[in-house]
């Protein structure tokens, strides 16, 4: 089944209304996921039914239950959370998305934004149905996806959410599939690299936002991997978060992010090396007055730019310059340019003393559990 979306804004009692001049199926669970199922794999006619997702407005308050750790509003800013080093506000990721479901609106299939974790809440209303696939089957379930949607595959990929497919293909083809019913006043917990999906049995209320610790740091090296080499915006800047938290000396896991600035920083200066031997002429700018905007991508690969900026003016129109990564810079050297300009955040000594800083932090704190 492929989900085409029509928008439209209504209040959440013209929801309501609209809902109530249809007619709801009534049973069992069993029974309306069968009568789900049957609507959605019949071929002989459409069905439409009434989303309203990705809604920005929280009914957790943010000063009167300050206290509570299960606030959405302010789960990203916990102890031991990753997403407090980025610079962003991102909405639904760091601030949660509010959902007003009907039944049999659907949530297709999908894994989060670089492989975050999730966290749904439902407030009130109708059960959602969920299906997901474990982590470890990614690969898997991504290949039968894209030999049951091969035309949705190669022009839209599963990114868009636009896909339900059959849990029993899912089950025929060897990948366990866990389903489970989340009623009102319940959290459910997605994980990094799990496919997952559902639909609401009637109208409610849910919210969700995505979350990270230190746990999530390696899927999130994959994520930026995957998101570059197929020139995917990515939604947290990575690199970024993997500098500032190993900044942070008094929380979290310090092995898992001493490993991850280990990794930015070998492929930082690999990359800077490369640069500089083809590019011997072009000197590091000290200055960033030419670097204005705070949110810049590679306008090649699309990675978040934060360690280092190329700029290549092409023309004496500025609205014409072109900010690249070193890997891009380094693909686009034979390309005629008018000027080459270079920026990096910090120096390669100053990397490296990063990585070395925490080594000797993760030292010390050793012994002194050693010792206690």
């Amino acid at each position: 089944m492929t989900r085409y979306v029509v928008q439209r804004k209504l209040t959440i009692e013209e929801f309501e209304e609209a809902k109530a001049r249809g007619s709801e199926i009534h049973g069992s669970l069993n029974e309306v996921e069968e009568t789900y199922w049957r609507h959605l794999l019949s071929r002989e006619k459409d069905f439409q039914t009434l989303y309203g997702n990705d809604l920005e407005f929280s009914s957790f308050g943010s000063k009167e239950t300050c206290s509570n750790q299960w606030n959405l509003r302010r789960l990203s800013k916990l102890s031991g959370g990753l997403l407090k080093y980025t610079s962003y506000d991102i909405p639904g990721v760091v601030r949660p998305y509010s959902y007003v479901g009907s039944q049999f609106s659907t949530f297709c299939w999908h894994v989060e934004d670089d492989l975050l974790y999730s966290i749904n809440y439902l407030h009130d209303g109708s059960s959602k149905v969920w299906y997901a696939v474990p982590g470890d089957r990614f690969e898997q379930f991504e290949g039968i996806y894209q030999s049951t949607f091969p035309r949705l595959s190669k022009h839209h990929g599963i990114e868009k959410k636009t896909s339900m497919m059959d849990p029993s293909i899912l089950v025929e083809a060897g990948i366990p599939v866990c389903k489970l019913e989340q009623k009102s006043r319940e959290f459910v917990v997605t994980f990094p690299k799990a496919y997952h999906a559902g639909f609401n049995c009637g109208i409610n209320y849910a919210e969700a936002v995505n979350f990270a610790d230190d746990s999530w740091l390696s899927f999130g090296e994959a994520a930026y991997l995957r998101n570059k080499a197929n020139k995917i915006v990515p939604t947290i800047p990575f690199v970024q978060t993997v500098i500032r938290a190993a900044d942070s000396f008094w929380s979290g896991d310090l092995n898992k992010r001493f490993q991850a600035l280990s990794s930015v920083t070998r492929r930082e200066c690999r990359a800077r090396s490369e640069f500089r031997l083809k590019f011997h002429n072009v000197r590091r700018s000290s200055k960033r007055d030419w670097f204005q905007s705070s949110l810049c991508y590679c306008d090649n690969c699309k990675e978040f730019l934060y360690l280092s900026v190329v700029r290549i003016k092409r023309s004496v129109h500025k609205a014409q310059d072109v900010f690249l990564c070193l890997d891009c810079a380094i693909k686009d050297k034979d390309k005629p340019c008018l000027k080459i300009e270079y920026f990096e955040q910090f120096s390669d000594n100053a990397l490296r003393m990063k990585v070395m800083t925490l080594r000797k932090l993760i030292a010390v704190y050793r012994t002194y559990k050693f010792k206690i």
